[in-house]
């Protein structure tokens, strides 16, 4: 028996209620990217009347890694275009929004830096 495993027995047996069902956030458990369900529909919609092939969160190889460590919304390899939607909200555009780290954005999130 692994410490998780008799953590996870200890609760269900001392903590959780009979008959109780779990709440499971509404996109599941198995992402951790953040990816807008605007931005989505965005590239696809971008991908239907342009007649183009966009790299995205939805498709095999997940979103386009920039320098390494950088996802964009959506990357056209044909074109080596990126594509971001509503990146200033998401990543606190200093331009957009000053550097007030507390200041609280469109998105819910403050604006410190490590957004």
């Amino acid at each position: 028996m692994t410490i998780a495993s008799a953590c996870m027995k200890h609760f269900r047996l001392n903590h959780l209620k009979p008959e109780h069902l779990a709440i499971v956030p509404e996109k599941g458990y198995e992402t951790c990217d953040n990816q807008s369900e605007l931005a989505l529909k965005y590239l696809q919609w971008y991908e239907e009347t342009r007649g183009v092939h966009i790299q995205s969160a939805h498709s095999e190889g997940g979103e386009y890694v920039v320098a390494g460590r950088y996802k964009v919304d959506g990357y056209i390899k044909e074109e080596d275009r990126a594509i971001e939607v509503n990146g200033c909200v998401w990543h606190a555009c200093e331009k957009c929004f000053g550097n007030d780290l507390n200041k609280i954005l469109p998105n819910g999130k403050n604006s410190g830096r490590n957004t």
